[in-house]
């Protein structure tokens, strides 16, 4: 209710493929993909015809080398539309983009999670809970007031 979203997936708490199962009923028409492997695996289960997914890394696969996904075959059946996304492809837009989301961060209508740890000592905590998972929103670590 907070953040104003239809539904949330802890995919820690609960497999992947059945969180999506769950909370798309209806399926998926657009997925943002920043994961790949089984995530994106589970997206293509649940893409409705015509479904777009712009993919934009496949961070599932940073450490192995390799992000395998064994439905591709869903791309076609489905006819979804699987495109790359860089976000530096959209500069020209990037001062509307800066006057709109400082709107609306003003207003209210954005709003975003911090994990915030006090004193440069804590940066090497801050780094491992990063890596495990341990915050919510952004991991930062404050030097000064």
């Amino acid at each position: 209710d907070e953040v104003g979203l239809d539904a949330v997936i802890n995919y820690k708490e609960t497999p992947i493929r059945k969180a999506l199962e769950e909370a798309t009923p209806k399926g998926i028409d657009v997925y943002f993909d920043n994961v790949g492997g089984d995530h994106l695996e589970a997206a293509l289960r649940r893409i409705n015809t015509l479904g777009r997914i712009p993919v934009c890394g496949f961070i599932s696969g940073y450490n192995s080398g390799h992000s395998s996904v064994s439905n591709l075959s869903n791309i076609i059946y489905s006819r979804v539309m699987l495109r790359g996304f860089v976000g530096t492809d959209f500069m020209h837009l990037y001062a509307d983009f800066q006057r709109d989301m400082a709107g609306w961060l003003k207003d209210g209508k954005v709003k975003y999670q911090e994990t915030i740890l006090d004193g440069i000592t804590n940066a090497p905590s801050a780094l491992i809970g990063l890596l495990e998972g341990k915050n919510s929103g952004k991991m930062l670590v404050k030097l000064a007031d």
